[in-house]
């Protein structure tokens, strides 16, 4: 088995990176949509993302991270790359899964085609959440999409491999 750190020689060439930063207030459950707009066809190959505090509370609140948040990925608002099982009739499933599950995991990498003129969408939740009572300090979260740009023959290869839209 190689070592962790030779994942990166065997990932696909991707030289481009989009990032955006995306503020998570404390009392709010959930954030707006957020958008990385791209003009050209393209494949997302890896994510990265990253939490650090965003308002300093002297140490009153949990400081957040990465696996305190959960995220709603999707594709022009159609396909979604996320989803929560449902575990039981009081619990329905949703489009959100781990934040921590979609960052550079060495050696997984992902395959997102994008067309021309498309959007990345990221909604952001807390996964512990009680109205009225901030549990987390406010978070900055930073999600990094690592991308190569691609032929629209290339896009028609990688959505057949996809399969339909979930």
């Amino acid at each position: 088995m190689p070592l962790p750190e030779s994942a990166a020689l065997l990932a696909p060439l991707a030289p481009h990176t989009r990032s955006i930063v995306i503020a998570v207030p404390a009392a709010w459950e959930t954030t707006d949509r957020y958008v990385i707009p791209f003009q050209w066809p393209a494949e997302i190959v890896a994510l990265h993302v990253d939490v650090i505090p965003g308002s300093s509370n002297g140490g009153a609140l949990v400081a957040p991270t990465v696996a305190d948040l959960l995220c709603d990925l999707s594709v022009n608002e159609g396909r979604k790359y996320c989803s929560t099982a449902r575990d039981s009739d009081l619990a329905p499933g949703s489009s959100f899964a781990s934040l921590a599950a979609l960052s550079i995991l060495a050696p997984r990498v992902i395959s997102i085609p994008l067309a021309a003129t498309s959007e990345l969408a990221f909604e952001l939740r807390w996964k512990r959440f009680i109205a009225g009572v901030p549990l987390y300090e406010d978070a900055l979260v930073t999600i990094s999409a690592i991308y190569r740009r691609i032929t629209v023959e290339e896009l028609a290869r990688l959505r057949a491999m996809l399969g339909p839209a979930d």
